[in-house]
Order: structure tokens, then sequence, then C-alpha cells
């Protein structure tokens, strides 16, 4: 390649990366300890509250609900219902029907996986296989993009043309199949009744999203005191709010917010939370 062609390969191949999302471990994995110290208040103030309600009205109804599932989940860690709405304003703005591009469901964006480890009420894991088979596919063509970059900054063009080739190839079928289980899974749940669909998947009704929300929020804070041995607060419940949205194995691997755009700018959202992109 010549010095433009290999510019322009380096830019898409790593603007493509931007979107990778980084699925949780297993709460069991996440191996609890005994509960923490009082929380910082500076990342869950009352301004940030009113901010919410300024923004979001319907969130009023959610407060009550965020406030017991803090004090149930105290023991674990001591989160702040302020900061559990700033999440879901974040994740949903508090849309207990949202459905995200990578299949996470409800007001605070759960995958199934994970919501079915913190005991919520779902369909048979084999209903979820499609999805689940979709995001392999996007996770095959995106370690193929890295593979490509990997090779182009060694210098081996010949094999990162190769590789990227077979990225977009595996890109192009998730794409097909993306839309198709998306359009499929939209379907079958917003034809349901509110009360049928969440009495067939808990992470539609509110009351159980609020109270997993705080129950994964508190577990990530307490794997990110453990595992960083961080000192100040604030950071840990920042980087567990990163953590929330990029994966807990991101931040560990990565000893602080990975440096991907989307992370960078989740935590600017929960440190400051002023201009609500939603």
């Amino acid at each position: 390649m010549d010095l433009r062609s290999r510019r322009d390969f380096l830019a898409t191949t790593t603007t493509g990366l931007a979107g990778l999302l980084m699925l949780p471990q297993t709460i069991a994995a996440l191996n609890l300890e005994p509960p923490a110290p009082t929380l910082a208040p500076s990342l869950a103030t009352d301004r940030d509250l009113s901010k919410i309600l300024v923004a979001l009205p319907q969130a009023s109804a959610h407060i009550p609900r965020l406030q017991a599932a803090c004090e149930k989940y105290a023991h674990i860690y001591p989160i702040s219902h302020i900061l559990a709405a700033k999440i879901q304003a974040i994740e949903s703005a508090f849309n207990p029907d949202a459905i995200s591009n990578s299949y996470a469901v409800g007001g605070a964006q759960f995958m199934h996986a994970t919501a079915r480890e913190l005991g919520a009420i779902l369909p048979p894991a084999a209903e979820f296989q499609a999805q689940d088979d979709v995001l392999a596919l996007r996770n095959r063509y995106q370690g193929k993009m890295n593979d490509a970059v990997a090779a182009f900054r060694k210098g081996d063009d010949v094999q990162a043309k190769a590789l990227r080739t077979e990225s977009d190839t595996l890109k192009a079928r998730f794409e097909k199949l993306h839309e198709n289980t998306m359009a499929d899974f939209k379907k079958r749940m917003l034809s349901l009744t509110p009360e049928a669909r969440r009495a067939l998947d808990a992470r539609f009704d509110p009351a159980v999203s609020d109270d997993m929300l705080v129950h994964y929020l508190a577990t990530l804070a307490r794997m990110v005191k453990r595992d960083l041995d961080l000192a100040d607060e604030s950071h840990v419940l920042l980087l567990a709010g990163v953590a929330y949205n990029a994966g807990p194995g991101s931040v560990k691997r990565k000893l602080g917010i990975p440096v991907v755009a989307q992370n960078v700018e989740y935590a600017n959202k929960i440190m400051v939370f002023q201009h609500l992109k939603l």
C-alpha cells in the first residue's frame, strides 16, 4: 500500500472498533466481599437529580424504587439512588420498553444472561440463541478487524488486506442476521400487552429493572474497589458506572476507563450530567 492507502486503511478499521461490546462476566465471578466505606457524594448530588427530573419527568416514579433498592443492596456496596437514576437516564431515558442494538432490554438495558444471573424471570435460554449467535458473529468480524490492524502495524499489508476482507464478509452476514433477529424480537415483544410482556420477560418490568440496576451497580462497585485497590470512592463509582456500560472485564484489563469513544462519553455523562443526549 502507498502512504495514503495505509492511512485510509487505519482510519476505517479503527473507526469500526469504537462500538465494540464488552460482554459482562458472570455475577458469581465478581466474588462478593464485606461492605465498602460510606458513599462519596460527588457523583450523586441533588442538583443532578433536579436535572434528571426536569429533563425526564417520568423518572419521578422510579426514585422511590431506586432508593429502596439502594438500601436493600447497601451490604454489597453503598450506591446513591441519584447515581442509579443517572445510569438509567443515560441508558434508556427511563423507557421500560427500550431495546438496544445489542438486544439489551428495559429501562436498565440488561442483556438476558446478566438479568438471569440477577434472578429475573425470562423465557428459556434457547429463546435467545439466535441473538447470541448474532453477537458472536459480531465479535468474530471485530476480532478479524483487530487482527487486520495488528498486521497493518507490523507492516504486513498483504495479511492486513486479507483479514480486512474476511472482516467485511463477516460484517455483511452480521448486518443481515442482526436486522432479521432484531425485527423479529421487537415484533414479538411489542405486540404483547405491557402486562404480558413483563410477565414473559421481567427486564421490561420497571420495578424489576430498577432493582437489578442497583444490585448490579453495587456488585460492580465492589469489584472495582477490590480489584483495582482504589482509595477514592468517587473513582470507584465512576468506574463502576463505566463497567455497567463497557463490561467489568474491560475496566479490569485497562485499569481504568477503556479508551473507546463510547466509554469516555459515558464517563463524562456520569461526571457532568449536563447535556443529556436522549
